[in-house]
């Protein structure tokens, strides 16, 4: 007896177990997928913040720049 009820097999029990397996590395994968497209997007949003900031510092320098020296 595999020590589990009387309805189910060894056989059952030890099938459940191999698919439990392979799901349990297909999520393994999957999170593996997920964490590397969220270290991607990590650093593209880190490029796009600086970008950003950039745009706006040099934005913000033109508005105080007097006439006579912006030509």
């Amino acid at each position: 007896m595999c020590g589990v009820d009387d309805s189910r097999t060894c056989g059952d029990v030890q099938s459940e177990i191999s698919e439990l397996e392979r799901t349990r590395e297909s999520m393994a994968r999957e999170l593996v997928s997920v964490c590397i497209q969220n270290e991607d997007l990590t650093e593209k949003l880190g490029y796009h913040q600086a970008s950003q900031q950039k745009y706006s510092v040099r934005q913000h320098d033109s508005l105080f720049i007097p006439d006579y020296l912006s030509h």
